[in-house]
């Protein structure tokens, strides 16, 4: 199931980061597949962000599991629905003064504790 998710997210991904003259470049197998570069690389603890109203939540959940599957510190914060403002991609940053954007700081910040 994780081959699969992971080439669900390979496709998802590549078509925005990649383009014809990333081809043979060193760098190129880690934007089709990123797992392997996590696998090699000592990430610092990461906190995810995401909500119901995320166009990416999928695919972040993905990295999240990526990442724990490696062994890298990590955690993960899920919104529901906003009552007041749509909770998308990056709403803490949009919206930084909405209840939600607040909880979400605290717990960034007491993932850093």
């Amino acid at each position: 199931m994780l081959e699969t998710q992971r080439d669900d997210l390979m496709s998802f991904i590549s078509g925005y980061v990649t383009d014809k003259n990333d081809e043979g470049k060193a760098y190129y197998q880690y934007l089709l597949d990123p797992s392997s570069m996590i696998a090699k690389t000592n990430f610092p603890p990461t906190f995810f962000v995401t909500g119901d109203e995320d166009m990416i939540q999928s695919e972040t959940y993905k990295l999240y599991g990526l990442f724990g599957d490696n062994g890298i510190k990590c955690d993960i914060k899920n919104s529901p629905v906003g009552e007041s403002h749509s909770l998308e991609h990056v709403f803490a940053i949009k919206y930084p003064d909405i209840p939600e954007a607040v909880e979400v700081r605290k717990l960034i910040s007491d993932f850093w504790k």
